[in-house]
């Protein structure tokens, strides 16, 4: 189940390659904000980040959630920086605050690969998942594979198979540098 929080369809793409900027993505926050205060008791819901890519994304709605422990899962699906370069997910560690229900924050979901693997392992550790928080999600995506009852919230589309770069990469939109 997909829930589109923001009325804006896509970011602005040059090529297969888009940029969300800092407006974009405080705007982003806070619209999943918003919703997360209207649907759950802050008090009694952990967030928990999927590393590397939610971590600055739940830095901030920590920050205005107040929401102060953040969890961490760490999880792989390849060694390999390439674009869409993705093999099967797997576990490598976590470390979760002592609540019974989280928020998953992911920062872009392409397949929900990775997104599937954290509800499982949330699961198998007796935790139950209100639901999942992204930033953007590719517009070919349309459903989880084995967790479909999840509801997906997110803020942008990206146009199917593109990659978004954020504002704490590198400085994109002014290099000439050609990407793989």
């Amino acid at each position: 189940m997909k829930n589109r929080l923001n009325k804006e369809k896509y970011l602005n793409f040059k090529n297969e390659h888009g940029y969300m900027n800092y407006e974009q993505y405080i705007y982003a926050i806070k619209k999943i904000c918003d919703d997360i205060y209207s649907k759950y008791n802050t008090k009694n819901i952990g967030l928990i980040a999927l590393a590397r890519g939610a971590l600055p994304m739940a830095t901030s709605i920590s920050h205005f959630t107040k929401i102060r422990e953040i969890s961490i899962m760490q999880l792989q699906m390849t060694n390999s920086d390439n674009c869409f370069d993705y093999g099967h997910v797997k576990l490598k560690k976590y470390f979760l605050y002592d609540y019974d229900e989280f928020v998953i924050l992911e920062d872009v979901i392409y397949q929900g690969n990775t997104t599937d693997c954290a509800i499982n392992e949330l699961r198998k550790l007796g935790k139950n998942v209100a639901g999942v928080y992204s930033l953007a999600i590719d517009e070919g995506f349309s459903e989880l594979k084995e967790n479909k009852n999840i509801e997906i919230n997110y803020v942008f589309d990206i146009p199917k198979e593109c990659w978004l770069h954020f504002l704490w990469e590198e400085d994109i939109l002014n290099k000439e540098k050609k990407y793989e």
